[in-house]
């Protein structure tokens, strides 16, 4: 169900656009198609700017790493939901992974707190759209499956926006994460992106455990890279960085073309010779969930 942000009452309604809340009196605001259920959320979110969701948008279908991780994650997704059913995506980014769970049958809905990933949805047919805070979700029990990629790490409460995701989820729905892996993996990249932590194993699996999930699998990927990772960490131990402009951005997606080929294909191998079981080690930790019945 379709519930207010406000004062979490049910709507009565899966019709986001044109609902309004009979306990508390809140409307969403509307931005074209898309309604609002956090209008203010410029006020305090500012982890991605305009400028990376572009720099995201950009690459999305030529940097290896997006690449590679769409392929890891929808295989992952369709390896456990049929044809029709509901997908939610909290925090598109560039909305290249709900477009492809799109193209394989899936009934996707796109969420994010900003208004340009979705404005990007909107203007390329990626699925229903609708813009709220993860902090405040908007659904209870509604989808089959719900999915969080690179997405938490950026919030300060990452327990509670865990437990959100469970919530919206039907009983016996999925829940899907990917997240940087290993702390000793710091680097600009993180600083550039806000993000507050990279996770262990265990601790996300604890993450997810301690909110009442049952979590299937937690899996490594971009194995085959991880020495490159390091050797990125071991660099930006001297030449970190606090502060970052538009072109920080523009830049950190830059790649020689023979080397993202390489790396493509290094990665791909990776994804044939570990199709069915984790990676030791890697670069992201990609985890499977289920909502109790």
């Amino acid at each position: 169900m379709v519930i207010c942000p406000k004062c979490q009452t049910s709507l009565g309604t899966i019709n986001t656009t044109a609902t309004s809340c009979d306990t508390c009196g809140f409307r969403p605001n509307v931005s074209g198609v898309i309604p609002l259920f956090a209008p203010n959320y410029k006020l305090k979110f500012e982890d991605h700017s305009r400028y990376s969701i572009q720099n995201l948008i950009t690459h999305a279908d030529n940097h290896f790493w997006m690449i590679s991780r769409r392929r890891v994650i929808t295989d992952t997704v369709t390896s456990f939901l049929d044809e029709g059913k509901s997908f939610l995506e909290v925090g598109s980014g560039p909305g290249d992974i709900s477009k492809e769970l799109q193209n394989r049958g899936l009934t996707v809905t796109v969420s994010d707190i900003q208004i340009d990933s979705l404005n990007h949805a909107v203007n390329h047919n990626i699925g229903t759209v609708v813009q709220f805070d993860l902090y405040h979700p908007i659904y209870r029990d509604h989808f089959d499956a719900v999915g969080a990629f690179d997405v938490i790490e950026h919030l300060e409460d990452d327990l509670t926006a865990v437990k959100h995701l469970l919530d919206i989820v039907k009983p016996g729905g999925f829940v899907f994460v990917t997240v940087p892996a290993h702390k000793w993996l710091w680097n600009n990249r993180d600083r550039l992106e806000n993000h507050k932590r990279r996770y262990s194993r265990l601790g996300l699996r604890k993450l997810f455990e301690d909110v009442g999930a049952s979590v299937i699998n937690v899996d490594y990927i971009f194995f085959m890279i991880l020495p490159l990772l390091l050797a990125r960490t071991i660099i930006d131990l001297f030449r970190r960085k606090e502060s970052f402009t538009p072109k920080d951005h523009e830049n950190s997606m830059n790649i020689n073309l023979t080397i993202n080929q390489l790396l493509l294909k290094l990665t791909m191998i990776e994804l044939s010779i570990f199709r069915r079981w984790s990676p030791p080690v890697g670069g992201t930790l990609i985890l499977t969930a289920r909502k109790h019945n």
